[in-house]
């Protein structure tokens, strides 16, 4: 019977060991790649995921503000006073505005991201259909 534990096998084994160390070790450090030297290519990319991270944030800040809508919703149902539901209605008013506001935010910032990707793309080695590899990990 052939032998299972080629070395193909091994070193998968042994890159396995090592990424779930990285992970322990606090892999998820804001210092990403402290052995690699910093290029341009580098900067952008830092940068798109900055973007895509506060992209997250506010889209995160915006699930927060649906579910206070969703319990003033049904909050407004159960109202009986003319002051409390005015008082609600203000309230979802007010979350609506804030939700559009941030909705716009995020548009203006994806327009942004997808932008920069296009100019980016000019730069040699970063067209489409390249694959880029950080230097140092060759």
């Amino acid at each position: 019977m052939n032998n299972l534990m080629t070395r193909s096998f091994l070193s998968y084994a042994d890159l396995k060991k090592e990424a779930v160390k990285d992970i322990e070790a606090g892999g998820d450090r804001d210092d990403e790649w402290p052995d690699i030297e910093t290029s341009n290519v580098d900067k952008t990319l830092k940068t798109f995921f900055v973007e895509a991270g506060l992209v997250k944030e506010e889209m995160a800040s915006i699930r927060d503000l649906l579910a206070l809508l969703e319990s003033a919703n049904q909050e407004s149902k159960t109202a009986c006073k003319m002051e409390e539901t005015r008082a609600i209605r203000g309230r979802i008013n007010g979350h609506i505005v804030e939700v559009l506001k941030k909705a716009r935010r995020i548009r203006e910032r994806l327009e942004a991201m997808d932008s920069a990707n296009a100019a980016n793309r000019g730069l040699s080695g970063c067209r489409e259909g390249t694959r880029w590899i950080a230097p140092g990990r060759r």
